[in-house]
């Protein structure tokens, strides 16, 4: 227990001297950091109850900063991070008692986490504060054959792009896919717009239409190897 709790307050307070970016080339400013340069008080963020992910051995928890509200509307799904602003989420696996984050640090402003099976986009619960409701092998068997999550598409915030110091939902919006473990997080769509449509083509393949209203493209995501396998725009029909 003592080696859980250590790991998780490493993640809960990780400096800015310690912390690594979270993509190669991106330099997200600090949250409340003043463009002259000082030094950002450290974040104390909330562990949340743990759920479980389904038909697998992990469960899920968020890292929310309870100081800082969410503005920002999610694109992916109609599932977003709610009052508090979502900054990291932590698995933990219990076949080995081990808890690592999704994100390297907790610089990131996380709109939304929806899981994916092999068939189906799966919605997430909102409500992550509510105690872990224990079932019985049957129930749990069925659960797991039904929507065993393979995927989750994280939308989510990493830097400044509008230039007023903080991020919020004007900033530029990213899509990222993890594996069910919450490993191996990989952004795919660097500038995520708009979503009119999304599916699940086969067990391995994501489509995603997004952009505005006047120029949608259609991406198909290669999830096991986070990838984009084509991006076709769609033609002009005049929408405004």
């Amino acid at each position: 227990m003592s080696r859980i709790l250590a790991v998780i307050a490493v993640l809960a307070f990780c400096s800015e001297a310690s912390a690594q970016r979270l993509f190669k080339g991106s330099a997200p400013q600090s949250r409340g950091a003043e463009k002259s340069g000082t030094k950002t008080p450290v974040h104390q963020f909330h562990l949340s109850h743990f759920q479980s992910v389904d038909g697998t051995n992990y469960l899920m928890a968020s890292l929310t900063n309870p100081g800082e509200r969410s503005d920002s509307p999610t694109k992916f799904s109609s599932v977003s991070s709610g009052a508090s602003s979502v900054a990291n989420y932590v698995f933990f696996d219990t076949t080995t008692d081990t808890a690592e984050a999704m994100f390297p640090n907790n610089e990131a402003r996380i709109i939304s986490l929806t899981p994916l099976s092999e068939t189906a986009i799966l919605q997430e619960s909102g409500d992550r504060d509510r105690p872990i409701e224990l079932v019985s092998g049957r129930e749990r068997a069925t659960a797991d054959s039904n929507h065993r999550v393979r995927w989750h598409a994280v939308e989510f915030i990493a830097d400044d792009t509008d230039g007023d110091g903080e991020l919020t939902g004007q900033d530029r919006h990213r899509l990222a896919i993890a594996d069910a473990a919450g490993r191996g997080l990989a952004e795919v769509i660097p500038n995520f717009g708009e979503v009119f449509s999304r599916k699940m083509i086969d067990s391995d393949t994501l489509l995603i239409i997004h952009g505005s209203r006047e120029k949608q493209i259609a991406v198909r995501i290669d999830l096991p190897k986070r990838k984009i396998i084509s991006a076709k725009p769609l033609p002009d029909f005049g929408a405004r």
